[in-house]
């Protein structure tokens, strides 16, 4: 087996352990737990080639080099996919066994409480009696997201747009 297929088996499974791991701790941070999952597998690539049949640092460094691309393509289009408004939709219409083509739309008020059910499972906002506030995570990432718009120089301001985080 070469260097290239060895590349290619870890990152398959290391999106298969992620898999398995999403589906046995729902709740957990996608990000959080395929970057672990994706270091240890990472390093368990690095070891084999180094103790394996293919030493060489040139071949090390193409292999950890493709792995590293592999991982943040898959990073890039999961974490693109779980916030997609376009792919819930997508999602909520397969759901719909049997529904006929060109049926009625996902209501706007589910797309909604999925967003906010999303946001309550990675502890940004918290529900009591049905209404939400926003947890010191939730106000970190706020915060974090006014410093980058500014530093970036992003046109808009959220307060503006009737969005207020304290």
């Amino acid at each position: 087996m070469t260097w290239f297929l060895l590349c290619l088996l870890y990152f398959f499974l290391a999106a298969s352990l992620h898999a398995a791991f999403r589906r046995i701790r729902p709740g957990f941070n996608t990000v959080v737990a395929y970057l672990a999952i994706g270091s240890v597998c990472g390093l368990a690539l690095a070891t084999h080639l180094l103790i394996g049949t293919y030493p060489g640092t040139l071949r090390l460094v193409a292999a950890l080099s493709l792995y590293a691309f592999l991982i943040e393509l898959y990073l890039f289009a999961v974490t693109f996919v779980f916030g997609s408004i376009s792919a819930a939709v997508l999602v909520s219409h397969l759901e719909r066994a049997g529904a006929a083509e060109g049926g009625p739309d996902v209501s706007p008020e589910l797309m909604i409480n999925r967003r906010l059910a999303g946001m309550c499972l990675s502890g940004l906002l918290s529900e009591h009696g049905g209404r939400y506030q926003a947890t010191a995570k939730g106000r970190f990432c706020a915060r974090a997201g006014r410093a980058l718009r500014a530093f970036f120089r992003h046109e808009g301001d959220p307060a503006r747009a009737g969005v207020h985080v304290n």
